[in-house]
């Protein structure tokens, strides 16, 4: 009787140990193929930007073909040439969204926006001035501009030099702006991603109304009520305002999940043998 009575509790032993051992099976089986579903969504998402950066790629090398061997990259797309017929790929240089081949391309004429370099500041002024600045805040941003960019350690009235930048000790630089991004430790941030995109650090130091994108119109001194005037011509003489040799061009690819944007300078070459140049590339 006790010797029935010792089997049977083995035997319970044994079943829970059965028990445990295949529940711990079926965790770890469930783990394993959640595990190899996040593996293959992963994969897949590679796979996708993959594509998407073989897409951007490529539309990029058959754009800068078309654009550079016809006359469009002399003459714009609102140029009527006789006997001469070509695609021209985007409605304008204005920044105005077209579909070209399987991405969202845009061409902004560097004319068009507000350059650093010459410094535009009617232009910029008129910006900030948008975006909330009053006489008071321009003559600060004015003094800190400037003392960004000179040699000198001596602070203007409403600057800051070394020391004054309490998260960034290094700074200024104390020399001149080397890219866009510097502004956005001297513009309060919702300001700076406001204008930023209207910004072009090497332009000409006035802004082309022909090729002033609409959010520029007020900046550029362009009357809302005759806009239309500047879809074919210039500002100064009435005439056709060809475009400058600068453009800023925009790939987007948007495709089962996933959203990759391409943005690079396209400058013509001027006395040289290389007859266009392709200068900061970013993808985001």
């Amino acid at each position: 009787m006790a010797l029935q009575v010792k089997q049977k509790k083995q035997q319970g032993a044994a079943l829970l140990i059965v028990i445990m051992i295949t529940a711990i099976m079926s965790v770890i089986m469930t783990l394993m193929l959640h595990q190899s579903r996040l593996d293959m969504k992963l994969s897949a998402l590679v796979k996708h930007r993959a594509l998407a950066e073989v897409a951007l790629h490529s539309s990029q090398s058959t754009f800068i073909y078309k654009m550079m061997s016809t006359p469009l990259h002399l003459v714009g797309p609102n140029y009527v040439l006789n006997g001469v017929d070509f695609e021209t790929l985007v409605p304008d240089f204005k920044g105005a969204v077209a579909s070209y081949e399987n991405v969202n391309l845009s061409v902004q004429d560097l004319s068009g926006l507000v350059s650093l370099f010459p410094f535009d500041e009617k232009s910029f002024n008129r910006l900030l001035i948008e975006n909330g600045y009053n006489s008071e805040q321009l003559l600060v941003f004015h003094d800190r501009l400037q003392d960004w960019q000179d040699a000198d350690s001596l602070t203007r009235i409403e600057g800051k030099e070394q020391g004054d930048y309490q998260e960034y000790p290094f700074f200024p630089s104390n020399r001149q702006l080397q890219t866009v991004q510097e502004l956005a430790y001297i513009i309060e941030p919702d300001v700076y991603r406001a204008i930023s995109p209207w910004l072009i650090l090497y332009g000409h130091g006035h802004i082309n109304g022909q090729y002033a994108p609409k959010p520029l119109y007020s900046a550029a001194g362009i009357n809302t009520k005759n806009s239309e005037e500047y879809n074919s011509f210039s500002t100064g003489e009435g005439g056709y305002s060809y475009p400058t040799g600068g453009y800023l061009v925009t790939l987007s690819f948007e495709d089962k999940g996933v959203s990759l944007h391409k943005q690079f300078l396209l400058m013509r070459g001027a006395d040289t043998f290389q007859p266009f140049f392709v200068a900061n590339e970013k993808i985001f």
